[in-house]
């Protein structure tokens, strides 16, 4: 089956699968509007050059605690999915936005945002979040 839609990328359902040889150099992806579940922990890799990553308006339920590993991404979009709980992560330092707006999520684990000196803004509204960690934002001070 054909990828694009009228012309438009939203049947995706699997990243892992796509043979994407050649595509090192993309600075902007995005998924958005598909049926994603995941955001393979390799996958992001792929793209040594990427700068933006948008993965909104999927069915993301969780994210791996390495899926942004040795990445250099400053902008992540990860808004109008289904995630839950962020696990202790490694985001990259170059970060200087992180949306996850109308999501599920209700815990937040410690360190999950430290050492993000660049971080700008943080968009983390129309969640479940009851309690945040004492250290939330400790090692973030631009914010």
């Amino acid at each position: 089956p054909a990828l694009l839609h009228n012309g438009r990328l939203d049947t995706l359902t699997a990243l892992d699968s796509l043979d994407l040889t050649g595509f090192e150099h993309v600075g902007i992806l995005n998924v958005s509007g598909n049926h994603l579940t995941v955001v393979p922990n390799t996958f992001v890799r792929r793209f040594p050059a990427l700068r933006v990553l948008d993965a909104s308006h999927n069915q993301i339920a969780a994210l791996h605690s390495n899926t942004f590993e040795h990445t250099t991404p400053r902008y992540i979009f990860l808004d109008h999915n289904v995630i839950e709980w962020l696990p202790p992560m490694l985001l990259p330092v170059t970060l200087l936005h992180v949306s996850m707006q109308h999501n599920a999520i209700h815990t937040i684990e410690h360190h999950v945002f430290d050492n993000l000196p660049q971080l700008r803004n943080l968009n983390l509204g129309d969640n479940r979040i009851g309690r945040l960690p004492s250290d939330f934002l400790a090692e973030s001070s631009e914010l």
